[in-house]
């Protein structure tokens, strides 16, 4: 949902009527499309919904914060909660131009001014620190000497010309459910959809044939014992069986009656199969059966600044990451941050590394061009898992693949499937260089 400027403004306008006294930012939640502040005022709890961009732009107040199968985590979600859980706010404003909002912070007794602008589908930020009286820009790093909103004229920030509309924005409540929807559908891996129908094919198709076994009971009843005397095997319909050997014609008719009771038996489990994997395929359809949100955070614009080729590290959730000389690797800290580190920061061409045999912590690698990690660069992570898990050895055997082959199993942190692997064995010999 793209809010428009007047529709922003709105939104600004009543929050900053319940202002008559500060309010108490007490929790930060993120999903994919919004960032909630959730914001104790005397009396009552205001959510502040931020969109992040990408579609998703402007400022919303709910009563409520997000379910927790929207929830997620990113640098961005903790980046705020570093700075600004338990800050007051104490003042709200629009820019006078743009689509752009300030909220002033106060934490410690230090105000910091938290604005957040939504320029050509993209979400900005940055801060100012009072008391430092510098920025902190998303785009950009550290900037000095630029006042309020002039901060974001370098990324296009101009006069709106619209007409002021009285349309108002849909609740936000109603967007999270579109966003959970969403969520849900996307949940679901096509390729399980499309093996669940053709399992559900296969069931009716023994099932029919199955269903068989009334006519071919009338058949036998009507047919002379006698006549079954030296056939090697007996056949009705599609229904066809190998008589057993040494079987007298009165034996195998009795043994023929055997079988025809065990295919009732079996048309009842079969139905029963069918309908348990009907309702499944209809669950899966309709995103009914997902445990965990399956899509990624949108924007903000974010950009790392680098001064120099010195590697550095860097805490990213439960996850670090290691700038190295052109290319970067992150590393799970716990099962959580594997799958942390898979979901929020890779891609679908980085590289997932794994120790080869036995439980050691995640590592990918993140290439500054498209290609394959080289034997040194594979090596380098190898050690920084060893590392990381306590593996105390002079070699390592890895196992590597892209992160598009890797898929986390539901309701277990930090174990994976995994396809298409090339296994290595690294020299752990000369440490880690960082």
């Amino acid at each position: 949902m793209i809010a428009r400027y007047y529709q922003i403004q709105q939104q600004v306008t009543s929050l900053a009527a319940s202002l008559t006294r500060p309010g108490h930012v007490q929790k930060i939640f993120s999903t994919s499309r919004y960032l909630c502040l959730q914001v104790r005022f005397p009396g009552k709890n205001v959510c502040l919904y931020l969109g992040r961009g990408g579609g998703c732009e402007g400022l919303w107040l709910g009563e409520t914060i997000p379910v927790s199968f929207l929830r997620l985590r990113d640098r961005w979600l903790e980046w705020c909660r570093k700075n600004f859980s338990s800050s007051l706010l104490i003042d709200v404003t629009m820019d006078p131009l743009d689509r752009g909002i300030v909220l002033e912070m106060q934490k410690g007794g230090e105000r910091q001014s938290f604005h957040i602008s939504w320029i050509g589908r993209h979400c900005y930020f940055a801060c100012y620190d009072h008391a430092a009286g510098k920025w902190f820009t998303g785009w950009k790093g550290s900037v000095e000497g630029v006042p309020g909103f002039e901060i974001f004229d370098d990324v296009g920030r101009r006069a709106v010309n619209e007409i002021p509309q009285v349309k108002p924005l849909p609740a936000i409540e109603d967007l999270l459910k579109e966003e959970n929807l969403l969520a849900c559908k996307g949940a679901v891996p096509k390729q399980k959809i499309k093996s669940l129908r053709t399992k559900i094919g296969r069931i009716q198709d023994d099932l029919r044939k199955i269903s068989q076994w009334q006519s071919f009971q009338t058949w036998l009843t009507s047919i002379d014992p006698l006549s079954l005397e030296g056939l090697e095997k007996i056949q009705h319909q599609e229904l066809s069986y190998k008589l057993p050997k040494g079987l007298t014609a009165w034996q195998k008719r009795d043994w023929t009656y055997g079988l025809i009771k065990r295919l009732r038996s079996a048309e009842k489990l079969q139905q029963e199969r069918l309908a348990q994997n009907v309702a499944d395929l209809a669950r899966m359809e309709a995103g009914m059966n997902v445990e965990e949100n399956p899509l990624r955070p949108l924007g903000p614009v974010w950009k790392n600044i680098t001064a120099s080729h010195q590697p550095t590290v860097t805490n990213e959730g439960d996850y670090q990451i290691h700038n190295l000389d052109g290319f970067k690797v992150g590393i799970g800290a716990s099962a959580q941050g594997n799958d942390q580190l898979r979901k929020l920061w890779s891609k679908s061409e980085d590289w997932w590394i794994h120790a080869a045999n036995g439980p050691s912590a995640h590592g990918i690698i993140k290439l500054s061009q498209d290609g394959t990690p080289t034997p040194e660069q594979l090596a380098t992570v190898a050690k920084l898992i060893a590392k990381r898990s306590g593996i105390s050895a002079t070699q390592l055997e890895i196992i590597t693949t892209q992160v598009k082959n890797v898929r986390g199993v539901t309701g277990k942190p930090g174990m994976v499937t995994f396809k298409k692997t090339k296994i290595l064995l690294c020299d752990l010999s000369d440490g880690v260089n960082e």
